[in-house]
């Protein structure tokens, strides 16, 4: 008698019970939870990500796994000069506009030059000085 033979599903890839390239799909778009795909990232351990609907925000979440010391290389699906890679650009526009602005406005903020003792003495009057906040209606 023969065993029949067990062919892997996708359950055991997505756990790392293969040995062999395997490709997972992961839809993005309609989930609730923002880190989802960070959580995916760490849980499968990809090499190689493909972006069909590249938004700034999942880059970010992949440029923070990989920073993480994971080797990692990200591809993008999108046609030359589309509406997709358009949006694409200007949101990356505004983020580093933003953040340029974030920037300056640091740069610009006035901050009391204290040494290291008035440091410690002001931190000890505001705990000394803190009022818990009750609720009325709670009493």
């Amino acid at each position: 008698p023969t065993l029949p033979r067990l062919t892997p599903t996708s359950n055991d890839a997505y756990h790392g019970f293969m040995k062999e390239p395997v490709t997972i799909i992961h839809p993005i778009n309609g989930c609730d939870d923002s880190f989802n795909l960070l959580r995916t990232l760490l849980e499968v351990n990809p090499q190689y990500v493909i972006l069909y609907n590249a938004e700034v925000s999942f880059v970010r979440q992949l440029e923070v796994y990989a920073a993480d010391g994971n080797d990692l290389s990200v591809y993008f699906l999108v046609y030359k000069d589309s509406a997709e890679e358009q949006g694409y650009l200007t949101a990356l526009k505004k983020e580093k506009q933003a953040f340029e602005v974030l920037v300056k406005e640091k740069a610009n903020l006035i901050l009391p030059k204290l040494n290291p003792s008035e440091i410690k003495e002001q931190s000890n009057l505001q705990v000394q000085g803190a009022q818990p906040l009750v609720d009325p209606r709670i009493q």
